[in-house]
């Protein structure tokens, strides 16, 4: 006899997690937190099947140890000194059909002073910058109680103050698109000396659109696209395009892109990528050589005699 059996496999994939992070001066009376991990930050963990069971597990950074009923909430290490974080991690991971996928890590910050308040920037390439500014967290004190501090991407520190340092506008070597710089500030209870965890700036740099020309070929007396003579090499995907042509004498743009006389015109694209300053994004203007012919008659005096054909 021969017995049918029907298998089921369920692929349980491992939860993506970001940090946690508390203020010390928000503990309550026991040293520990009102909200648990999910509450602090909804999102802890993302991934999860709409079915899926939650697993918490203790761990000392590397590795899982302990597991822990329901979601945790950290306490306060009475033994950390004042102005230094301190740090806590967790283990978790899913369940869906029985089948328990990959353990992640969670780190948590317990901090003794709120981090700052940033906001991303962004720029066309070439374009002027400005330094890079953020905005105290005023949750536990007054802005006038906390000292800025600038890292750079390496978290080496580079300045401290109210501004921090002016970004480049610059595309780095073999990218043409984007260009993703990374800075971070935190800041510092100056009466304690307490730090905050890193706020991450992000600067993203928009490439000027970059055109290939190929001059067209010559015709008589036909009107010539100039869009057909235009490649763009660095499209950045989701911007729109527009074009401007100009007009070979002088400086006016058209408001076609065909034309119907010899001569070299201009083109030029741009883009809004919604930059800080407002500005486009633009290429260079290029130049386009046309050449249109135009038919010449010529008509001489013919002499023939009565009863033949004239050739000319």
């Amino acid at each position: 006899d021969t017995a049918t059996f029907d298998v089921k496999v369920t692929f349980v994939p491992q939860l993506q997690t970001k940090q946690v992070t508390y203020l010390k001066a928000k503990a309550n009376a026991a040293g520990t937190f009102d909200n648990n991990l999910k509450q602090q930050e909804a999102s802890v963990y993302t991934g999860e099947d709409a079915s899926a069971t939650i697993n918490w597990y203790a761990s000392d950074g590397t590795s899982c140890g302990t597991p822990l009923s329901g979601t945790p909430t950290p306490t306060v290490d009475a033994s950390v000194q004042t102005g230094k974080d301190q740090y806590v991690y967790y283990c978790v991971s899913q369940t869906v059909d029985n089948c328990e996928g990959k353990t992640n890590i969670v780190k948590v910050v317990i901090s003794d002073a709120p981090n700052p308040i940033v906001q991303p920037v962004s720029y066309c390439e070439g374009e002027t910058t400005n330094p890079l500014t953020a905005q105290v967290n005023e949750l536990t004190n007054p802005a006038s109680a906390y000292q800025l501090i600038w890292y750079d991407e390496n978290h080496s520190k580079i300045a401290d103050g109210p501004t921090g340092p002016t970004p480049t506008a610059v595309m780095r070597s073999g990218e043409t698109l984007t260009s993703t710089y990374r800075y971070y500030v935190t800041q510092k209870l100056t009466d304690t000396g307490a730090e905050s965890t890193e706020s991450e700036i992000v600067v993203t740099v928009y490439s000027n659109p970059v055109l290939t020309i190929t001059n067209p070929p010559a015709v008589c007396e036909t009107e010539v696209d100039l869009a057909s003579a235009v490649a763009l090499t660095n499209e950045v995907a989701g911007m729109v395009y527009k074009s401007y042509f100009k007009e070979a004498t002088g400086s006016t743009m058209m408001n076609t892109s065909k034309v119907q006389e010899s001569g070299t015109y201009g083109v030029q694209y741009a883009y809004n990528a919604n930059v800080n300053s407002g500005a486009q994004c633009k290429s260079k203007i290029e130049p386009i050589t046309v050449t249109i012919d135009t038919l010449k008659v010529v008509v001489e005096n013919v002499t023939t005699c009565p009863d033949m054909s004239a050739k000319f």
